[in-house]
């Protein structure tokens, strides 16, 4: 993987962005979902507010640690 940085800031001529992908154990390639799941969207929502507020104790609910 390159940044733009390996291009002094510039990317090379005629490249272009062909999407997101994610290496995964077998070594193959697989697109990323540009949709959220509902963990990833809660994930955030827990990030946002300890980012928001800090010093606040933020508490967590039984049912987040329990298998479903």
């Amino acid at each position: 993987m390159l940044s733009l940085d390996d291009y002094r800031g510039r990317p090379p001529a005629g490249s272009e962005y062909l999407g997101a992908y994610k290496l995964e154990s077998d070594r193959s390639f697989s697109p990323l979902s540009k949709e959220k799941s509902a963990d990833q969207a809660e994930m955030e929502e827990l990030i946002n507010q300890m980012l928001r507020s800090p010093n606040k104790a933020i508490g967590f609910e039984a049912k987040n640690f329990m298998p479903s």
